[in-house]
């Protein structure tokens, strides 16, 4: 678990989904944009919105006997727009809508984890693009190594990095340069400053 991540099993806001009744794909997820109000209150003026939503990921159905008997719903959750790295959920209901003979099912269970308080200094609209970014981790590479080293660029995502030391927009860049394989979080605003760093080699 990563540093400040909350479980929402400890956000009172979010458990008291469990046990209502969903007659839309839809109403959960607007039920969960609403629970943002209060989480932040503390944090939040009462009269601003804290910027929260969650986005739909996937559906999946259990079933058994060929019939569907529960779905599962994993969201990702945004600030502003911008996903918020490992902040996520999984809803599961009881019943699935299309073999509902009323059209409703029922909240199970909500899991998952979320960051209190985030707060990006810098705003959520990045100073500087991907191709910014990707030249930077090149002369990052090429500065550690002292020489010129080809490097091949995976997956690049805008995302909010929380950590101990502040909330960070960042650019997470899967890299391949010299048989590794590095996952390296960039400030989008600060491209001198690497907030984060996995090497998946190891």
């Amino acid at each position: 678990v990563e540093p400040r991540m909350t479980s929402v099993s400890e956000i009172s806001p979010m458990q008291d989904l469990v046990g209502a009744e969903i007659s839309r794909k839809e109403d959960i997820q607007a039920r969960l944009n609403n629970q943002f109000d209060h989480i932040d209150g503390s944090i939040q003026d009462s009269d601003k919105k804290s910027g929260r939503s969650y986005q739909l990921i996937r559906i999946q159905e259990e079933t058994r006997k060929g019939e569907c008997i529960s779905e599962h719903h994993r969201y990702q959750e945004l600030i502003h727009g911008v996903p918020i790295y490992a902040a996520d959920i999984v809803l599961s209901t009881k019943g699935c809508i299309a073999s509902s003979s009323d059209g409703k099912m029922t909240v199970k269970t909500i899991s998952g984890y979320t960051f209190l308080g985030v707060d990006v200094k810098g705003g959520y609209v990045a100073t500087y693009n991907e191709e910014d970014a990707k030249i930077a981790i090149v002369d990052l590479f090429q500065t550690e190594m002292k020489r010129v080293v080809p490097v091949e660029f995976g997956n690049i995502t805008l995302e909010v990095r929380p950590t101990t030391e502040g909330d960070f927009l960042v650019y997470t860049l899967e890299t391949i340069s010299a048989s590794r394989i590095v996952d390296i979080s960039v400030n989008a605003n600060n491209l001198s400053q690497i907030v984060a760093r996995c090497d998946r080699s190891e």
